[in-house]
């Protein structure tokens, strides 16, 4: 695939790839063609996985498009030496969860384009990128307003004002013993 250069992905929000789940992402794989050059398809893949710090991967969203050709060689697609273009769009789920890393797990959405040639010597031409989902949460909603499981109120010894009370609620969904453990850990 040396006939192609400047092969990327562009988004509609280039300067910040930031969307919320739900929300209609819109794109385009755009590169330049030196020669003529046979191609049997162009794809885009978008995914979303969640990996902890064993290696176990957990598959959160899985779409892909065919852009150009159909990916078997009769169906071969000729591209003149000129800028192409190829536009998608795809919804992110309501539920997908937002983007996060730390030593434990990572969350993340990636957009991969694939461009195949029909030349079986020569190798296929992936591009990477990333992006950064938010997912918005209603504090509002009745799940989150039940009342605090574990309280607890413990005196802090500081030196510019001695004896001020901490108040501190915790509220874990996996029962009243995480939320004791958690209150054991800061006393």
């Amino acid at each position: 695939m040396a006939n192609v250069r400047h092969y990327r992905i562009i988004l509609s929000r280039a300067h910040s790839p930031v969307y919320q789940s739900g929300e209609a992402v819109r794109g385009l794989v755009s590169f330049d063609v030196e020669d003529a050059q046979g191609i049997q398809a162009l794809r885009v893949i978008v995914r979303g996985t969640c990996t902890n710090r064993w290696g176990e991967t957990e598959e959160i969203f899985n779409w892909s498009a065919g852009l150009l050709g159909s990916g078997s060689a009769p169906h071969a697609a000729l591209l003149r030496p000129e800028h192409h273009s190829h536009p998608f769009v795809f919804t992110l789920p309501v539920k997908c969860p937002s983007t996060y890393t730390n030593e434990n797990v990572r969350i993340t959405y990636s957009i991969k384009a694939e461009l195949y040639p029909t030349d079986g010597w020569q190798e296929r031409k992936d591009f990477w990128l990333s992006l950064t989902v938010v997912s918005p949460i209603d504090i509002n909603l009745s799940k989150y307003l039940a009342p605090v499981a574990v309280s607890d109120r413990t005196t802090s010894d500081c030196c510019a004002q001695p004896y001020k009370y901490t108040s501190l609620d915790i509220r874990c969904d996996r029962g009243v013993g995480s939320a004791a453990f958690l209150l054991s850990l800061l006393r």
